[in-house]
């Protein structure tokens, strides 16, 4: 009986699946700007980054829901954000687009289904900018 040993892996080749950039993820052929590795040690220290931001701009911990929907945010994933009323999408959306913002990634757009909405999420923001202008310096 006569035993054979794979010397050699398959290779694939993953079309503009490296995240955060529209680079191919080869098996093979590691390519330094797009290592699984270096691309999670990324992604964790950035989402630490928001969570700081978030808590220096509203005073809480980003809940469950939200560190999710961060993740997605940060890797820049197109989602819905679909959870019950009061769980904080407006307040997490305006934070996203203030944090975008201070890292210099461009201008967001948020965009709420009701006057009501607008009005609260101005009433209830307008000193964010200032408080975090102030963590900044």
């Amino acid at each position: 009986m006569k035993v054979y040993v794979l010397t050699r892996m398959i290779s694939a080749v993953y079309k503009k699946l490296c995240p955060g950039y529209s680079l191919d993820l080869v098996t093979h052929k590691p390519d330094e700007r797009c290592s699984p590795e270096k691309e999670l040690g990324n992604l964790i220290s950035l989402c630490d980054e928001f969570c700081s931001f978030f808590e220096r701009c509203t005073g809480f911990e980003l809940w469950e829901a939200q560190q999710s929907w961060a993740k997605r945010v940060l890797q820049q994933q197109s989602f819905a954000a679909i959870a019950p009323t009061g769980i904080g999408k407006t307040v997490f959306g305006i934070i996203v687009s203030l944090f975008y913002s201070s890292k210099g990634w461009g201008k967001s757009l948020v965009v709420v289904p009701t006057v009501l909405l607008v009005r609260q999420a101005g009433r209830g923001l307008t000193p964010v900018p200032r408080k975090v202008a102030s963590n900044l310096e």
